[in-house]
């Protein structure tokens, strides 16, 4: 699947693996219905570009009253995702640098 970050620059980017995290739901049958939309690059490019925003897919919503709730955070299409019912369950998965 397409992994971009929500950056429009790594629009058309496929990982040759998947995560160890997504090789083990694949492995235990899981289906994977989507991917969601986030913060573009989990909000490092400027503190001033708004939680939930990219330029690959804009901003994310609260489908339910969007003026009043807001899912704003790095991970707000999961979280619009589970409210909006298109799931049972969503995968937040934290990339880290390690130095080992």
């Amino acid at each position: 699947m397409i992994t971009s970050a929500c950056t429009y620059e790594l629009k058309d980017f496929i990982p040759k693996e998947d995560a160890e995290v997504i090789k083990k739901l694949k492995n235990e049958k899981a289906i994977i219905l989507a991917k969601t939309n986030l913060s573009e690059l989990a909000n490092y490019m400027d503190v001033r570009i708004p939680r939930g925003y990219s330029s690959k897919h804009g901003q994310n919503i609260n489908l339910y009253n969007p003026l009043i709730i807001s899912p704003l955070v790095s991970s707000s299409g999961n979280a619009a995702s589970i409210t909006a019912n298109i799931g049972v369950a969503s995968l937040f998965v934290r990339c880290s640098r390690s130095n080992k």
